[in-house]
């Protein structure tokens, strides 16, 4: 034992001088091409610890309808690392309640594309991992 207690701090237990990589936020998420986004309030945060990133979204109140398959989400915190396995960590899914709405596609950049059309929902949710660059 060293006897050196007071110089413990963030690095402990990190090999160097190497400070870990992390920051918490709010996100604004858009919503391009829906046919109907009015009214919404949505609380949408994310966690990024090195590349990796954590985003939540919650909507409360107000109306948000796809209008059809293929429609884009954007507005993530951070540029994904790319398409596929190699962007995403975790099967990304809105839901509403339990139920299952749509699956997202991603490729690349700072969004996703919703796939199928879900019609009009009041209460949507969304997490998701992925890598950054």
């Amino acid at each position: 034992m060293s006897g050196i207690i007071d110089t413990v701090g963030s690095k402990s237990g990190v090999i160097g001088t190497t400070e870990l990589d992390y920051e918490e936020g709010e996100w604004t998420p858009t919503f391009v091409g829906w046919t109907t986004n009015t009214g919404n309030t949505f609380t949408c945060k994310y966690t990024k610890i090195g590349n990796v990133c954590l985003v939540i979204l919650s909507q409360a109140g107000g109306t948000l309808d796809p209008g059809g398959t293929e429609k884009y989400i954007g507005g993530l915190p951070f540029v994904s690392a790319g398409a596929g396995p190699s962007g995403v960590m975790s099967e990304a899914n809105l839901v509403s309640g339990n139920n299952p709405l749509c699956t997202l596609s991603h490729g690349g950049g700072s969004g996703f594309t919703c796939i199928q059309d879900f019609g009009s929902e009041t209460n949507i949710r969304l997490s998701l991992t992925y890598i950054t660059v």
